[in-house]
């Protein structure tokens, strides 16, 4: 089966159709959301996401979904989440949603959680026990998948 390869590219169209969402559907449930609580998640969503490309080069391990593993990682904000670069995403995405202010948008972060979970983490995570057996199977039992 041909796999997406490009995450990215879904957050993109995320943003997309919460822009329509906002336009189209709106549902509005409260007035305000303080701009800069938005801008948080999004700047924090965004630095992470560097941070942990950073990561992956200096590990000279693969950081696309369908590349080979080389590193087990582990350290770091693995330590706390097996996928910390799709929570930064979906953070990111959770963040683009406060800006809308109604109800509508919210219902893209959480699609892209699960299809992020459909699409790539299953995939993933058998090729890293593949890959890693053991040593990946008791990782997994102490670190949480998303947080």
């Amino acid at each position: 089966m041909k796999r997406f390869k490009y995450p990215p590219f879904l957050v993109l169209f995320g943003l997309i159709v919460q822009s329509l969402l906002s336009a189209y559907f709106p549902l509005y449930i409260f007035d305000y959301f303080p701009l800069i609580l938005s801008i948080a998640f999004i700047f924090i969503g965004l630095c992470s996401i560097v941070f942990l490309l950073d990561v992956f080069k200096k590990k000279e391990t693969a950081i696309l979904p369908d590349g080979d593993p080389e590193v087990l990682l582990t350290q770091g904000p693995y330590s706390f989440s097996r996928n910390p670069i799709y929570l930064s995403m979906t953070v990111i995405l959770i963040g683009s949603s406060m800006l809308y202010n109604c109800l509508s948008v919210f219902i893209i972060p959480i699609l892209f959680a699960v299809l992020v979970k459909i699409i790539w983490i299953d995939y993933e995570e058998a090729k890293l026990k593949k890959t890693f057996g053991e040593e990946y199977l008791n990782y997994k039992k102490k670190t949480r998948r998303w947080i």
